[in-house]
């Protein structure tokens, strides 16, 4: 009796500190920041890292190799893209107001049936807005250097200590409850997993094809629309019409015309992501309910804005697994037996 009391107290008192570490962390947000941007480092590389112990690298020549990968992987991507894609977005900026005089002409014969607010003045005081918000953003350039040279010394240590701070994560937990929490970790890691390479990837091809399709129609700033598009595609349902929206308003402030060969080019690419590329790429899915997905990610929108969007899918699974297993927990059941696996939630 005295062991099964012994026993609950632990778990109660496991999952108060749990809930205690996470409100710490929701506290303390803006200065844990470069701790959790490198966690997340360190998660996305560990596998490159795991494959080349396994082929007899010692761990840290693995973790030098895998940065110095990352780094040439950048640099080049940076060398070919980066310039165009600052000259492509300073011109966006300038062509605001030309774009809203453009469109403002068009819908000039609606002006006598709907009161249109002046299109010139917002776009052109948007743009000022952007340009003035960048000006005053110079003193946080600091930070954002800081963060940049600071994340990825964290997650070395992370990625060289990963295995000691999971050990004395474990020793926490009771030898007979560490299975099923191991189970349910690896369940967890599978679905984020899923997300990062699948969805990634399915992303990155439709940006890839929305630009060149800009470039084929003729859509000025190709590359910076492709990007939103790219970005755009990882948020369920409501993405793709934010990813082709810029386009085609741009379109639009060329002509009809090209405006409607966008929206007819952007939707037959939606729908060849739909029947081909992602049940060839993603295969299995999170199995959520419309409803849930739609309230993670405007929930994630609120809170974090377009990163919390991003993230909001993978991250509502991984916590309705965390959620079953808590349950399981409390009502005496294995999670083996009750708890969802990822091929049951996807």
């Amino acid at each position: 009796m005295a062991t099964m009391t012994a026993a609950r107290t632990r778990k109660i008192f496991i999952w108060l500190l749990g809930l205690a570490l996470l409100l710490l962390i929701w506290l303390l947000r803006s200065v844990l920041t470069p701790f959790l941007l490198a966690a997340l480092l360190a998660y996305v590389l560990a596998p490159a890292v795991t494959r080349l112990e396994r082929r007899g690298t010692p761990l840290v020549a693995a973790i030098v190799v895998v940065y110095v990968y990352m780094l040439l992987t950048l640099a080049v991507l940076g060398k070919l893209c980066l310039p165009l894609f600052l000259e492509q977005g300073r011109n966006l900026l300038d062509y605001l107001p030309q774009l809203a005089e453009s469109i403002q002409q068009m819908l000039s014969p609606l002006q006598n049936v709907v009161q249109l607010p002046e299109l010139t003045e917002l776009l052109g005081a948007y743009g000022e807005r952007a340009l003035l918000g960048a000006a005053e953003s110079m003193p946080q350039l600091f930070s954002v250097i800081l963060y940049a040279f600071l994340t990825p010394v964290l997650a070395f240590y992370l990625l060289r200590d990963r295995k000691s701070l999971s050990a004395r994560g474990l020793r926490l937990l009771t030898v007979n409850s560490r299975p099923e929490f191991l189970r349910v970790c690896r369940d967890i890691d599978r679905l984020i997993r899923q997300f990062l390479t699948s969805y990634v990837s399915v992303a990155l091809i439709t940006g890839f094809l929305s630009t060149l399709f800009y470039y084929a129609a003729g859509v000025d700033y190709p590359l910076v629309l492709g990007l939103l598009m790219t970005i755009a595609d990882l948020i369920p349902y409501f993405g793709p019409v934010l990813g082709a929206l810029p386009a085609v308003i741009i379109a639009l402030g060329t002509s009809r015309r090209l405006a409607l060969i966008t929206v007819v080019g952007l939707l037959a690419i939606q729908q060849l992501e739909s029947a081909v590329i992602s049940p060839r790429i993603v295969g299995e899915r999170l199995g959520l309910h419309p409803l849930l997905v739609i309230l993670a990610v405007t929930s994630g929108a609120y809170l974090f804005g377009l990163l919390g969007a991003v993230c909001a899918v993978p991250l509502a699974a991984a916590l309705i697994l965390l959620l079953r297993y808590v349950y399981c927990l409390l009502v005496g059941e294995t999670a083996e037996k009750s708890s969802a696996t990822a091929d049951e939630m996807c």
